[in-house]
């Protein structure tokens, strides 16, 4: 079988992530990196793969079969749109652009070169997602009432001496780290039409937010919060809760909770609290376990490319889902400087 020739363009933390998987993942080859950084050329000599200080000019001198983007959410756009205008198929990372319109232009691009996007939400990709929205959809809940999510990490210190996660509107935990949760809300319980929210930036005083109290309601009529912050230790992330990243060690502990009129689901545990006819306060509640074998995301969203480079399936999340999510990202920051309750903009 021939190997299929991946370059990466961004080779900052995900991006190492991605050359690192591409370099395990048999009938995928690293033929080349796009960064001007020290690091990038170093990662080069290290893997055999060709070195290039910019997309235009990888794109130019190597014959690939799929890039990756892995650059600030800021430069997404055009990489993308230049990237599908050569016809190659294209991975961008989250969040897909600092802006609707921008995904807007992102979509019109690809449409009219007739060129997959794939985007990077990987935790679409994790079997306990996948489960819970299978759970969801099945009505074994009854009709979803209340969701819960909660998000309180602890970034490390150094995290934000990176200039580009301080600047307003391509950086801060809401649209880089909090898109993550939101995507997943809305691929498990449906679309948000709805935001209220607060946020703050009292403890470490940057530009951008520390923490956020959050309320949205969905297209099916439930309501939910999302209680955000990443400055605090806490077991109610998705990243110590779930194992999903080796290097968070794991806790046993939930951090989404689906509530309906026939039970309840706690994620990532995907424990189900149910209760027998007749369902009156005084019946005792049934607890289960949904099974689900374990799977590292990431490996399994590079395979589920590969797939899309070959023709045989479209991709799993497309630029309109990743909008969805951005679009909720913006309804927040705007909900949270106006007060009022704010419509997430429709791609």
């Amino acid at each position: 079988m021939k190997r299929k020739k991946l370059g990466i363009c961004g080779v900052g933390a995900i991006g190492k992530k991605h050359a690192q998987l591409i370099r395990m993942q048999e009938g995928a080859e690293l033929a080349a990196l796009a960064d001007p950084s020290p690091a990038a050329s170093e990662l080069a000599q290290k893997t055999g793969a060709r070195h290039f200080s910019s997309l235009s000019e990888m794109l130019a001198n190597v014959q690939l079969d799929g890039v990756l983007i892995a650059t600030p959410g800021e430069l997404h756009c055009e990489n993308v749109i230049e990237a599908v205008s050569r016809g190659i198929p294209t991975f961008v990372e989250k969040p897909i652009a600092t802006s609707v319109e921008e995904a807007r232009r992102m979509q019109d691009a690809a449409a009219r070169a007739d060129v997959p996007v794939l985007v990077g939400h990987h935790r679409r990709h994790n079997p306990i997602i996948r489960k819970a929205r299978e759970i969801v959809a099945s009505g074994m809940l009854g009709d979803i009432t209340a969701v819960s999510a909660r998000v309180l990490c602890r970034k490390a210190d150094d995290y934000y001496n990176v200039p580009w996660r301080v600047q307003a509107g391509s950086g801060g935990f809401v649209l880089n780290s909090l898109i993550h949760d939101v995507d997943s809300i809305r691929c498990v319980v449906g679309e948000i039409v709805g935001v209220q929210a607060m946020v703050t930036a009292r403890r470490r005083k940057l530009q951008i937010e520390d923490a956020a109290a959050i309320l949205v309601d969905f297209a099916n009529g439930a309501l939910g919060t999302f209680t955000a912050s990443d400055i605090t230790p806490s077991p109610s992330s998705w990243e110590v809760t779930s194992g999903e990243n080796p290097e968070f060690p794991q806790v046993e502990s939930d951090c989404y909770m689906i509530a309906g009129t026939q039970g309840t689901l706690e994620i990532p545990s995907l424990r189900l609290w149910l209760q027998d006819e007749p369902k009156t306060r005084s019946r005792p509640l049934q607890v289960e376990l949904a099974a689900v074998e374990k799977a590292d995301p990431l490996v399994l969203q590079l395979r589920h490319f590969m797939s899309v480079i070959d023709g045989g399936v479209a991709p799993a999340v497309t630029i309109a889902d990743a909008a969805g999510s951005l679009a909720v990202i913006a309804a927040i920051h705007s909900a949270a400087k106006t007060g009022g309750r704010v419509r997430p903009e429709v791609l």
